[in-house]
């Protein structure tokens, strides 16, 4: 008998076994490195069910950009566009104010 290896995972190999000419899916020791697919994971190790890692952390620390995960792609950080200044802090607001009106032009 021969088994089809074109079943195997990295988590599970399909064996023969000879007396009883039968082939059996056995999973590999847990913790094994494997590769899920999943860019938002890692570092992904077989355990029971297939292969899976810990969501990453994309948070760049940067209060001006989105962070988000794309499966394909990794971590995403992605321009925010000004808020408007009713939206923001009393704070945010008063340097806001300060931004507009270095920016407009002086009257003479």
């Amino acid at each position: 008998m021969v088994c089809d290896a074109g079943d195997d995972t990295a988590c599970a190999k399909v064996a023969c076994v000879p007396e009883t000419g039968s082939c059996v899916t056995t999973a590999v020791n847990p913790g094994t490195a494997c590769d899920d697919g999943d860019a938002c994971t890692g570092p992904d190790a077989c355990a029971v069910g297939g292969c899976a890692g810990a969501k990453v952390a994309c948070d760049d620390a940067n209060p001006c950009t989105a962070d988000t995960c794309e499966e394909a792609n990794g971590c995403q950080h992605t321009q925010q566009r000004l808020r408007h200044a009713t939206t923001a802090t009393p704070a945010r607001r008063a340097t806001l104010a300060r931004v507009a009106a270095a920016r407009q032009p002086a009257l003479l």
